[in-house]
């Protein structure tokens, strides 16, 4: 079951990580875009919980990930992963990856 619902104020995100040169930075750019709460753990299973647990964008952009070279890349690869996971699972946001 799902609670601490919240409503995002666009029904469009776009995550563009061209410019990421670390994990950090990803899920920065990724809370940022997605306006999650300052206590967001930076991590896979805290964009997992926030990503089930809260309403976001309708529809997601992923954009940038085959830009990113180097031991950053497979690490964005997996939080896409997660993204579609998330959109399997519930339904919750359309994952579009560019």
């Amino acid at each position: 079951m799902r609670k601490n619902i919240r409503v995002y104020e666009q029904d469009v995100a776009t995550i563009d990580f061209t410019e990421v040169k670390s994990v950090y930075e990803a899920h920065k750019l990724i809370s940022e875009k997605l306006n999650f709460p300052d206590w967001y753990g930076g991590n896979l299973d805290a964009l997992w919980d926030l990503l089930t647990g809260y309403i976001s964008p309708h529809e997601i952009h992923i954009k940038g990930i085959t830009d990113v070279h180097g031991h950053v890349r497979p690490a964005l690869q997996k939080i896409v992963e997660v993204f579609q996971e998330a959109e399997a699972k519930y339904g919750l946001h359309k994952i579009i990856v560019e």
